[in-house]
């Protein structure tokens, strides 16, 4: 006990034992005046001694309100006896630091007066990993809400498109009538994109390849972003002439553009030039990078490129922003999750991403992709909506299992239009219900996501139960774990909503074709 009074009679060997201290230390009299605090207090305040000496605890902060929680915390430690508590301080607007803090009350020679000693222990960063916790927890929340809203969305949606394609037949070519029915098509399409992107958010990393041209997508972005962004950031948009595709997820390639355009516009608070640009790129043999140790492999890939002359950024910097929850953006206007997306998504999909970048010089951001085999390509048009009535040669008996009672009355007016006879069902157990009824049927048109039981126990009890009927499934999730495992288990039939008629048409016809359809 004497060396420890011995130590506080020397106030210099004190005062350079709580400086090297690797927490925040605070000295005070009984009545919240600082007497003493260490370099990281003050460093962590941003003050300097000369300023917060002598001053009450609450003096120090230009947030009255903060003042006024630190005032009452202060009477806590002093008449309650509260010796331990947690302080946020928000230094600035782009900086809040939290505080775990103990207290001790000592009678302390050297300042010849009872004494406040406190010692904290800065969780800032443990607080920022929670709040990032906690926003993922709600994007995740997000993300299953923007998924049932989508697969409800998209279930009018094929009632709209499937009968407006039946309808386009009934009109003669360049009437007004049809061309009504055109425009009705062309909004629900347009519709049905904004479900893809909404089931996109709810995949959550999963992705779907399709085959796309990536210059549709620079273009798609150049138009939004012609309505939107700042009127002093000057656009420019230069496209590969080639028609070429890459096997890719739309909605990611989409995302991944679109926060670099973001990211791009944010450089140029004072105005600048935007620029997008495709182009090839060719790696005639497989190419280290030593920055990420990632391997690109030879050949052709197709180069998305998105350029600002904004703030740039030094190479130390270049390096962090692609590490997870780092942001140069100000609370709450970053994540510090758009750059390693945009990097995962490139490597996901067989690519890499590329930083040029200088201070005060803008920055050069290229994600490459390769580019995909001309063969299958042409599966990607589009028909054009018309698709003539030919009724089926030989009766087929289709059991319609859905919840919606609006897809279960269009599906039926159609099919029955092609001369297939129809049952429906509104849950899995009425559909297998009637299966087990001994009603003649030759295919199941069915709904993944079913009450009672769903699409993937419905199909477990008919192949346990060794039915030989065959079934499409109909999903809005083309991506769905579900789907890989009724693919393992023998389904070989999806169609995905919202979907054409002719596609539905077509399928059927492949399924039946070998028994005379």
């Amino acid at each position: 006990m004497n060396a420890i009074k011995n130590f506080f009679n020397k106030e210099d060997i004190f005062k350079m034992i709580v400086d090297l201290s690797d927490r925040p230390i605070i000295i005070s009299s009984l009545d919240g005046k600082y007497l003493y605090m260490n370099k990281l207090y003050l460093s962590i305040r941003e003050k300097n001694d000369r300023y917060m000496h002598g001053k009450h605890w609450w003096d120090t902060f230009d947030d009255s309100g903060l003042a006024k929680r630190i005032k009452k915390q202060h009477s806590n430690i002093v008449n309650n006896g509260d010796l331990s508590y947690s302080a946020e301080y928000s230094i600035n607007k782009d900086k809040t630091v939290f505080i775990d803090w103990k207290a001790i009350i000592m009678y302390s020679k050297v300042y010849g007066e009872k004494i406040i000693i406190e010692y904290g222990n800065d969780v800032s960063e443990k607080m920022f990993l929670k709040s990032q916790l906690i926003h993922m927890q709600k994007l995740d929340s997000l993300g299953t809400l923007a998924g049932g809203i989508a697969h409800e969305f998209n279930n009018i949606l094929t009632s709209i498109i499937g009968y407006s394609s039946f309808l386009k037949n009934l009109f003669h070519s360049g009437s007004k009538e049809r061309g009504y029915v055109d425009k009705i098509q062309r909004a629900s399409l347009g519709a049905a994109k904004l479900t893809s992107k909404l089931l996109g958010f709810a995949r959550k990393g999963k992705y779907v390849e399709k085959l796309i041209n990536p210059n549709l997508v620079v273009q798609e972005i150049y138009e939004i972003i012609q309505k939107t962004i700042h009127r002093k950031i000057e656009i420019k948009i230069n496209l590969l002439n080639e028609i070429k595709f890459i096997l890719a997820d739309y909605d990611q390639i989409f995302q991944s553009i679109m926060n670099l355009v973001i990211n791009a516009s944010d450089a140029m608070p004072d105005g600048g030039t935007l620029s997008l640009s495709t182009h090839l790129e060719t790696f005639y043999k497989d190419t280290e990078f030593k920055e990420d140790g990632y391997t690109v492999k030879k050949g052709d890939y197709y180069a998305i490129s998105v350029k600002d002359t904004g703030i740039g950024m030094n190479k130390e910097l270049q390096k962090k922003i692609l590490e997870p929850f780092f942001t140069t953006k100000s609370e709450g206007k970053g994540t510090g999750l758009g750059m390693p997306m945009v990097y995962g998504v490139a490597k996901s999909h067989k690519g890499n991403l590329f930083i040029d970048s200088e201070p005060n010089k803008g920055t050069l951001i290229t994600i490459i992709i390769p580019i995909a085999a001309r063969k299958g390509i042409m599966a990607i048009s589009e028909d054009s909506g018309i698709f003539p009535i030919v009724k089926i040669k030989n009766n087929k008996s289709i059991l319609i299992v859905d919840d919606d009672v609006q897809i279960l009355d269009y599906l039926e007016n159609v099919l029955t239009e092609y001369g297939y006879q129809i049952k429906r069902a509104l849950d899995g157990q009425e559909a297998y219900d009637i299966i087990n009824s001994g009603i003649n049927i030759d295919l199941i048109l069915l709904d993944l996501i079913l009450p009672k039981l769903d699409g993937e126990a419905f199909i477990k009890k008919f192949n346990d139960d060794s039915k030989d009927i065959k079934i499409i499934i109909m999903t809005s999730y083309p991506d769905d774990t579900k789907v890989e495992k009724l693919k393992l288990s023998g389904v070989n039939y999806f169609i995905f909503k919202p979907f054409k008629i002719s596609n539905l048409i077509n399928l059927l016809g492949n399924i039946f074709k070998d028994e005379d359809v």
